[in-house]
């Protein structure tokens, strides 16, 4: 940093009383000694920053309970514009729904969510909507198993052959992968990327939807052309458009997405790349967060 913007920190610093700053008729920085004992000191002393040490480390806490009270309440609210989707059409408008997806994209106020979570609560929903039922059938016959031994990758497979024919979805793009991800749903993966999702300006009703939404949203994690289409060509446009929109979705685990995606590129072109494996490790990252 240049030496006018640290003055200018350091004033600040001083201002709010965690940093002591004494100056000398020469303006240098020194310490006067008298038979080696220490007399006087000029410059700066750091003592009230070790006395307010206490103060400081409980408002960073309380800091971060509300940052988790303020995450959680955004993923209520989201969960509530689905199920209102789902089970009370005329409920809100559109342009009601715009405005609350365009608040959670700001940097407001627990109140202020708690208003919006209070009033969306307030609307009435079908009893048909409300299941107690798991949703499941057939061909989703996957259990989560524990592995106490920590893979580089979760989304790495071995390929193993399966005697259970797989259910290729209803649209004009490629097959998924080669393996047992064709029984992906379009709504396993909206329920694993709640986080894109909410930058759609419109409903995503389709496949072709889910695509333009991660195409949009890419450069906005530092993925770039050269490297999507990269991506494009080893799993297929639908494929990595799931997978970006993961990235997107486990954002506060993966500091480099671009890297990410490019080591999933690399195992997509070695045939190790399991996409369902990681759909279903965002809709556990989405499942621990509001809960």
């Amino acid at each position: 940093m240049d030496e006018r913007t640290l003055r200018r920190h350091l004033a600040k610093l001083c201002d709010a009383g965690l940093i002591e700053r004494k100056s000398s008729s020469n303006g240098k920085r020194f310490a006067l000694r008298i038979r080696k004992a220490i007399v006087a000191t000029f410059g700066f002393n750091i003592q009230p920053l070790l006395d307010k040490a206490s103060e400081i480390l409980q408002a960073a806490d309380e800091t971060r309970v509300l940052d988790d009270q303020i995450l959680t309440t955004r993923k209520l609210i989201l969960n509530l514009l689905f199920t209102l989707r789902e089970g009370a059409h005329d409920a809100l408008s559109g342009i009601e729904e715009a405005e609350i997806r365009r608040q959670l994209r700001r940097n407001v106020s627990l109140a202020d969510l708690l208003i919006t979570k209070h009033k969306l609560e307030q609307i009435p929903i079908a009893d048909t909507v409300i299941t107690t039922e798991l949703s499941a059938s057939n061909s989703q016959n996957d259990r989560h198993q524990q592995n106490t031994k920590k893979e580089y990758l979760d989304s790495v497979s071995l390929n193993q052959p399966s005697d259970i024919e797989p259910v290729m979805p209803t649209t004009s793009y490629p097959a998924l992968t080669p393996d047992s991800s064709h029984d992906l749903t379009l709504e396993d993966c909206l329920e694993a990327a709640t986080e894109g999702i909410a930058f759609a300006q419109a409903p995503v009703k389709n496949w072709n939807d889910l695509v333009q939404l991660a195409d949009t949203l890419a450069p906005m994690i530092g993925i770039g052309r050269e490297l999507a289409d990269h991506t494009r060509r080893a799993m297929g446009p639908l494929p990595a458009a799931i997978s970006i929109l993961c990235l997107i979705q486990q954002g506060n685990q993966i500091q480099k997405p671009a890297a990410y995606l490019r080591k999933l590129t690399m195992l997509a072109e070695r045939g190790l790349y399991s996409l369902k494996s990681l759909v279903r490790k965002a809709q556990r990252h989405r499942f621990a967060a509001v809960n």
